[in-house]
């Protein structure tokens, strides 16, 4: 019995490569980019992410690729608008101290498209602010030698999270409740 496994993982190590088979985790580079687009009632503004940790798990099987598991983080502190000021209230109002991480992870992945050029449909939980709501995020993504650049933008409502919008001047300045992100994210 003993040397029957060990002769089908003989077999499963030989046959597996010549099928096409193949899994690899890959990590998000620092070449990766979060940028987050708001509106006031005086100016729109922007903030960037100084830096995206988070790793995809691919699955290749012959021509096909499907993306198995998606993860992303942002630390808060990271998140710069070039104005101290306008850094400080964003982290007050994500509760950074408490809550120091924005997060998504997948539940469930689809994809369609070339093994070159994917659609990806990632349903799973963002945290904002220690709060957990369902979402959908969408990118297309690109696979070559250099890794999978997943691209794409996302409207989120951040009162759903409990994040007030900041009003600044006593009410003079006021935030909007919605923000746009764009995420251009290659792992590698």
């Amino acid at each position: 019995m003993k040397a029957t496994k060990q002769i089908t993982k003989v077999v499963l190590l030989i046959l597996l490569p010549s099928m096409g088979l193949a899994q690899q985790s890959l990590t998000a580079s620092d070449e990766s980019t979060v940028s987050i687009y708001g509106t006031s009632n005086v100016h729109d503004w922007s903030e960037h992410c100084a830096s995206v940790t988070g790793t995809v798990v691919l699955h290749e099987t012959g021509d096909n690729i499907d993306l198995k598991e998606l993860n992303f983080n942002v630390r808060v502190t990271d998140i710069k608008s070039g104005k101290n000021s306008m850094d400080n209230y964003t982290y007050e109002a994500l509760l950074a101290e408490k809550h120091p991480v924005i997060q998504f992870r997948a539940n469930s992945i689809t994809t369609n498209g070339t093994p070159v050029s994917i659609n990806a449909v990632a349903q799973g939980q963002m945290t904002i602010a220690g709060k957990s709501l369902p979402e959908k995020i969408t990118a297309a993504c690109f696979y070559s030698s250099s890794g999978l650049k997943c691209s794409g933008t996302k409207v989120i409502d951040m009162t759903n999270y409990g994040v007030e919008p900041p009003s600044i001047m006593f009410g003079a300045m006021t935030v909007g409740k919605e923000v746009e992100i764009h995420y251009e994210i290659l792992f590698k």
